[in-house]
C-alpha cells in the first residue's frame, strides 16, 4: 500500500459551528429557574434568575430599603412602657399593700399605748384618723370613759404626760402623739372620772 504525504492528502471540510441553545422561559423554567422579572427588550442571558425555593417579591427600584434599626425601636419601646407600668405597680400597688399587712400583724407593737395614772388604766391609738383614748376605772370597767381627741395619722404613736394644769391640786393627763407638739387635757374631777373642759367651765 502506497502512503501519500500529509501534505498531499485533502483537507476535511469544516464542521458547521454549533448553535447554542437559546434560552427561554420555558428552558428555565424546566431547570428549576424562573424569570425575577419580565424584561423582553434585554437579552434573556443578562436577566437575573433565581431557584425556586428561593424566589422572593421584587421591590420597586423607588421603595427604599428597610433599616435594621427600625424593627428594634418598637421593641425599645415596649420594653420601655412595660418597665414604668412596673414601677408604677410597685409603688402604688405592692408597697402599701405590703405596709398595710406588716401593720396588721405588728399593730399591737408600738401603736397601742398604755399609761396608768390616778387608778386609771389609759389606753390610746389612733382609729380612723383621730387619737381615740379609753380611761378605764381599776376594779370598775363598767365606768370606762371614750374620748376622741384630735386628728393625727393612722400610724402616729399616743403619748401620755400627768399635769396638773388648772392647778386644782387634782392630776390631769396630757395626751398627744409622738413628735407632734399639738396635745389636749383631759381634767381630773373629785369624784374621779375625767372630763375634755376644766370642771369650772364645766359646772
Amino acid at each position: 500500500m502506497a502512503y501519500r504525504p500529509v501534505r498531499e492528502m485533502p483537507t476535511p471540510p469544516e464542521k458547521p459551528p454549533k448553535k447554542k441553545p437559546k434560552l427561554t422561559t420555558a428552558s428555565f423554567a424546566h431547570s428549576g429557574y424562573v424569570l425575577v422579572e419580565d424584561a423582553p427588550a434585554y437579552d434573556p442571558r443578562q436577566v437575573q434568575f433565581m431557584k425556586k425555593q428561593g424566589l422572593q417579591r421584587s421591590r420597586p427600584d423607588d421603595e427604599p430599603e428597610p433599616k435594621k434599626g427600625s424593627v428594634l425601636l418598637p421593641i425599645g419601646g415596649g420594653l420601655f412602657i412595660g418597665l414604668l407600668l412596673l414601677l408604677f405597680t410597685i409603688i402604688n400597688v405592692l408597697l402599701p399593700a405590703w405596709n398595710g399587712l406588716t401593720t396588721q400583724w405588728h399593730y399591737g407593737d408600738n401603736h397601742i399605748s398604755h399609761y396608768e395614772q390616778s387608778g386609771h388604766h389609759f389606753v390610746g391609738e389612733v382609729y380612723r384618723g383621730f387619737v381615740t383614748v379609753y380611761a378605764i376605772p381599776e376594779g370598775h370597767p363598767e365606768k370606762a370613759q371614750t374620748f376622741m381627741l384630735q386628728s393625727a395619722q393612722d400610724n402616729a404613736v399616743v403619748v401620755f404626760e400627768t399635769r396638773d394644769v388648772n392647778s386644782d391640786g387634782i392630776p390631769n393627763v396630757t395626751i398627744g402623739t409622738e413628735g407632734s407638739p399639738i396635745g389636749v387635757t383631759l381634767y381630773g374631777t373629785k369624784d374621779s372620772t375625767f372630763n375634755k373642759q376644766p370642771p369650772e367651765a364645766g359646772k
